[in-house]
């Protein structure tokens, strides 16, 4: 699907609504921030807004539960908020009219680093950066549902600490806020910049930093020599490892690594560590995303910078899927094209967003639009497991590459330890993530 919204449109982050309806962000040269909405078969959503599309503050959207559409940006120097309903008009009871603007006392800049965050509680936290002096700071502000600042978070909402850029942030397990920035320094021969090293920072929930991760909070990796890959994305799993993905700056290398959950490098993840990894044949990579199964969703071009749409999938143990179309998908749109933004469905698809162009590669081209993809996931073939034993089961539904889910009840007529019945039936063909519920026999009851 491409959009043409005016010269020079890129889309920069997207997210799905309850409904499936698919909301992208980005910027327009000339009309600025804007947020469109797509169906769920790919067709601009005429009632959205002013014909599928509605102005914005920012190019960083989260989607609440209700499906209302939260955006973070700058205007005026300070870090600010909107929040449209579902049909993409402001929310008039969220700050002032529907926006907040918050000055954290220096010069914020959530763009092109920067998050904003939905937890569960519905409290909403925007991650970015904060200059004074030369010098940037990690910066969070967390506000409740109403706009206002959440107190109970930091001094009065507001954290700044940590000295680097803010990339991307990402919520942890525990009310925890992961952090992702990276420093630079000047070259030999006294130019700006180059990275130094990548920064990673946890918070606790109510905004410190986090003393159980890495010692003081904060972990670091050193830019490799022989290319420094700039970190670009951040995400967290179930079990409070950390996942970053960089990109090369020498070479558009990529390079993907894993930290634990208590900061230190996570060396048993595939080939972690910043360097060339020619395994992983995604070039200048800007997204990232989990899906059901805490496998990682990359986005970004390939197989050179701007080429197509390039789509990987790596499984918890850091290797390429190859079910996932071999591992890695690449999509050409025009003569260049690019990937900023990646998300997982409900139903395991994924989607990217981005730009594409048909007569330069380059970001910023004067005629680029923007593009979305969405890509299927692979498939379970459900096996027959009704009358098995769990340990039966369960290896009968890895080997279709399946998830299993057991609950157990009494049974008169079916051996205790054994299947009575599944859902969904055999033959079924559904999505990899889907879990194949087991009911297992208890025996009778005595």
């Amino acid at each position: 699907m491409v959009t043409a919204l005016g010269a020079s449109a890129i889309a920069t982050s997207l997210g799905i609504q309850p409904d499936g309806n698919i909301v992208v962000a980005g910027n327009v040269s000339g009309a600025g921030p804007v947020l469109v909405r797509y169906r769920p078969d790919g067709r601009l959503d005429r009632d959205f807004g002013n014909g599928g599309s509605v102005s914005t503050v920012g190019l960083r959207l989260a989607v609440q539960r209700d499906g209302a559409i939260v955006v973070a940006g700058v205007v005026a120097g300070d870090v600010t908020v909107a929040r449209h309903r579902p049909d993409g008009s402001l929310d008039r009871t969220f700050g002032n009219g529907g926006i907040v603007r918050t000055d954290l006392g220096g010069a914020e800049s959530p763009v092109p680093g920067g998050s904003v965050l939905v937890r569960p509680d519905g409290r909403l936290v925007v991650v970015t950066s904060s200059g004074r002096d030369g010098v940037s700071r990690l910066a969070l502000a967390r506000y409740r549902r109403d706009g206002s600042l959440d107190p109970s978070f930091g001094s009065g909402g507001r954290v700044v600490a940590v000295d680097a850029g803010a990339v991307a942030g990402s919520l942890a397990p525990g009310g925890k806020l992961v952090v992702l920035g990276l420093r630079t320094r000047e070259t030999a021969q006294g130019t700006c910049c180059v990275l130094d090293r990548l920064v990673l920072a946890r918070f606790t929930s109510r905004g410190t930093l986090d003393r159980s991760f890495a010692g003081d909070g904060i972990a670091t990796a050193d830019a490799p020599r022989d290319g420094a890959a700039a970190p670009r994305a951040v995400a967290v799993q179930r079990d409070g490892k950390i996942v970053v993905a960089a990109e090369g700056i020498e070479g558009n290398v990529y390079g993907l690594l894993r930290y634990r959950a208590n900061g230190s490098l996570d060396r048993g993840f595939g080939k972690s560590v910043m360097r060339h990894v020619g395994d992983f044949p995604v070039y200048a990579t800007r997204a990232i995303a989990l899906d059901a199964r805490d496998r990682i969703v990359l986005a970004g071009s390939g197989p050179d910078t701007f080429d197509a749409f390039a789509v990987a999938r790596v499984t918890r143990a850091g290797r390429l899927d190859e079910r996932f179309g071999g591992g890695v998908v690449t999509t050409y749109f025009g003569r260049a094209a690019d990937a900023f933004a990646a998300a997982v469905q409900r139903d395991g698809m994924v989607v990217a967003a981005g730009w594409q162009s048909a007569t330069e590669r380059r970001l910023g081209a004067p005629d680029s639009t923007f593009a979305l993809a969405r890509y299927l996931p692979s498939t379970c073939h459900v096996p027959r497991v009704v009358g098995k034993s769990l340990r039966a089961a369960a290896r009968a539904v890895r080997r279709r590459n399946c998830v299993l889910t057991a609950s157990r009840a009494f049974s008169r007529r079916v051996p205790r330890g054994r299947v009575i019945r599944q859902r969904p039936s055999a033959a079924r063909v559904v999505p990899d993530h889907r879990s194949v519920a087991v009911l297992v026999s208890r025996g009778p009851r005595r």
